[in-house]
């Protein structure tokens, strides 16, 4: 039935002025060499994307839901150096301090959903492609930012929820986050990776 399909595309277009973007200020050398930073208003932004969503309504209680999300950024620094030959060329991320490949081209989502009464489940599975930063390191040896590529690798994760509404405007619930442990880094390539986390939640509506 059509009341059972819901479909939808959005745009979106954003234009950021006078952003904000961290440079070297300088440096102390006591008690060891170590950089300070300044934040300068030097980044002009333009950020687009799409978002497609499929919904369908299986039956009373089971619903499934798609969707794909495209992005793209567009920055104009006035700082040299993030608008020179290392963000343009060596690197090839574009201009700014961190370039502009540093959010995932698309992302996927589906979600599987039930809902009973008081009872509230759904299964969420996401798939974010993979992308780059640009990531400045001060360089302990020239006293400058040294540039260098992040990059962080495609990934996907397993998700799920389960809420029971106890009372009218209260309730609790229980989320899992990447339930298959799959290590994974989501900015800027570091060393850091999230693995599975599960946590309670309380629900007050008024």
């Amino acid at each position: 039935a059509k009341e059972n399909v819901y479909f939808s595309t959005d745009f979106y277009l954003n234009r950021i002025t006078n952003g904000v973007e961290w440079t070297l200020a300088g440096y102390d050398t006591l008690p060891v060499p170590r950089p300070h930073y300044r934040s300068d208003n030097s980044l002009e932004q333009t950020i687009g994307g799409v978002e497609v969503l499929l919904k369908y309504k299986i039956s009373k209680h089971w619903g499934v839901e798609n969707s794909l999300a495209f992005t793209a950024i567009s920055n104009q620094s006035s700082i040299p150096a993030y608008k020179g030959i290392i963000a343009r060329g060596v690197n090839n991320v574009g201009q700014g301090r961190y370039g502009q490949n540093y959010v995932p081209p698309y992302i996927y989502n589906a979600i599987v959903s039930f809902d009973l009464k008081r009872l509230h489940a759904n299964l969420h599975y996401q798939y974010s492609a993979s992308h780059t930063w640009q990531w400045p390191g001060w360089d302990a040896k020239t006293r400058k930012d040294k540039f260098g590529l992040k990059p962080v690798p495609a990934y996907d994760l397993l998700n799920a929820y389960v809420g029971v509404e106890i009372i009218k405007h209260f309730g609790v619930a229980i989320e899992a986050y990447n339930l298959l442990n799959n290590l994974h880094t989501e900015w800027r390539g570091d060393e850091s990776y999230f693995g599975r986390a599960v946590w309670a939640r309380i629900n007050v509506q008024y």
